[in-house]
């Protein structure tokens, strides 16, 4: 399964310059978050899913693929906000279109 996602992975950023695949970490949340400010998915831009905890914000995934990306990135946090015992750690959940 993971050799499969390196694959997708590598097929999805070929062309992006200073991006390697490789097993383990292969690529910072900031050089992830510059390709898609530089590339659209289908037609459309990517929305980031980040958490805010302690004053600082995590990256936790990118979601890309449909029609409305953050429309679909806000029905994911929506519960996780509502109810913060879902979360293992306090926070709050956030999208962001990446542009």
């Amino acid at each position: 399964m993971k050799v499969a996602m390196l694959i997708c992975a590598a097929v999805v950023l070929t062309g992006c310059t200073r991006v390697t695949v490789t097993t383990g970490s292969s690529i910072s949340n900031e050089d992830l978050e510059a390709f898609f400010h530089k590339h659209k998915v289908d037609g459309n831009y990517a929305a980031a899913l980040k958490k805010s905890a302690a004053g600082v914000a995590s990256y936790l995934a990118t979601i890309h693929g449909y029609r409305d990306n953050m429309a679909v990135c806000k029905s994911l946090i929506e519960p996780y906000n509502k109810d913060p015992s879902l979360s293992a750690i306090s926070g709050t959940y956030y999208c962001q279109e990446l542009r």
